[in-house]
């Protein structure tokens, strides 16, 4: 640490070296309070909202109708449920959203007939562009980088086929390692490596690394199977078929890094990672789930239920976690216990601890008078 703000003396202090400091130290600080954004909206005539993905200060998810069976219309949150923007498309019977990054939303859409198309948005409703390839009959994007975009690709009720974009329809290039695999999707991306599924009997968790050949079935010897939704610095988390279920494990890019985090008693999955913490959910018999976060350890499971709001405690409360920013923002959904159990939308933010707080101010006033003694 001293060598880093030797270094940092030297060089000329800027406000964005502020912010990368603030974001490092609220990052690497241990989460043990998180407020609560409930992001729903009667804004739109839906009765529910489902919080999908979360980056660059932006959430993704999407609303349906409990009542009219209405189709889903993909939604864009920026921190507040008054910054609702509803992204569906005129002239399609119904949008989901996966997936957002640097203003670019991932997801897809459809026509009404069955099928489902791959698209791409960047923050309208307007800005729709459908990347569906010719030639397939089905496509999703189920995730995206700043670079590309993956998912899946298929003909007629044949299996689905992993694949991966670059920003057109032309670009799709398949992932599919063939061979005994049957079927296979991605689930995310962060441009260099792709996770998601593969099946062969059983769905086995998968990385790959740009191409087809670059394939990796991730199950760890004494499990069966698996999936990996989420990857981000070098971190890749999902889950794998043990005793008693599903249980949430993390890899750093072959099945010899497997880490089991599974918190005793109860039965898990990972849905995204940051790198250095996970997100997820909690099980207990059929039915039962809590949204919870980790941080690389089964030890370190956090119940995120527990900060939720009144109307979504007791008996039959449900809440999944299923995305994480750098900074640890979290979103997911909790089911209204007041409102019919009806799907809510809701953003877990983390709250520094006093010490955190006291430490980085410190540190930056620091900073701030080394810059004024060397200007005088």
């Amino acid at each position: 640490m001293m060598t880093f703000l030797l270094y940092t003396h030297r060089m000329k202090w800027r406000p964005a070296l502020c912010c990368f400091l603030c974001a490092a130290a609220l990052s690497a600080a241990a989460q043990k309070e998180y407020r609560v954004t409930v992001l729903h909206s009667f804004r739109v005539p839906f009765e529910e909202s489902f919080g999908r993905a979360i980056g660059d200060g932006q959430q993704v998810g999407d609303n349906n109708s409990l009542q009219t069976g209405g189709g889903s219309h993909a939604m864009l949150w920026s921190g507040t449920p008054e910054s609702l923007i509803d992204l569906h498309p005129k002239g399609w019977s119904a949008s989901f959203m996966t997936g957002v990054i640097g203003g670019r939303q991932s997801g897809f859409v459809e026509p009404g007939d069955g099928r489902v198309f791959a698209a791409l948005w960047s923050g309208s409703a307007d800005s729709m562009v459908l990347l569906h390839p010719k030639g397939w009959d089905n496509s999703q994007l189920l995730g995206l980088s700043l670079t590309d975009q993956v998912g899946w690709v298929n003909q007629s009720r044949d299996f689905r086929l992993a694949a991966r974009w670059q920003g057109t329809p032309e670009s799709m290039v398949l992932l599919h390692p063939g061979g005994p695999y049957l079927g296979s999707w991605v689930n995310d991306t962060d441009g260099e490596v792709q996770v998601g599924q593969a099946a062969i009997g059983q769905i086995r968790p998968a990385l790959w690394r740009g191409s087809r050949e670059s394939f990796v079935d991730l199950t760890p010897p004494g499990f069966s199977g698996g999936e990996v939704y989420g990857v981000a610095n070098g971190q890749q988390a999902g889950w794998v078929g043990g005793p008693g279920g599903a249980q949430a494990a993390i890899w750093h890019g072959s099945a010899e890094t497997f880490v089991n985090l599974n918190p005793a008693g109860f039965g898990s999955r990972l849905f995204d990672t940051n790198g250095t913490q996970q997100v997820g959910r909690i099980a207990q018999g059929i039915g039962t789930s809590w949204a919870a976060a980790w941080s690389g350890t089964a030890e370190s499971m956090l119940n995120l239920h527990q900060f939720l709001p009144a109307q979504f405690r007791g008996s039959g409360e449900f809440s999944i976690a299923y995305g994480i920013d750098a900074g640890g923002n979290i979103i997911g959904y909790a089911r209204d216990l007041q409102a019919d159990r009806a799907g809510r939308a809701v953003m877990w933010s983390p709250v520094p601890e006093p010490g955190t707080v006291v430490g980085l101010a410190t540190l930056l006033t620091l900073l701030a008078t080394r810059r004024r003694a060397k200007t005088r």
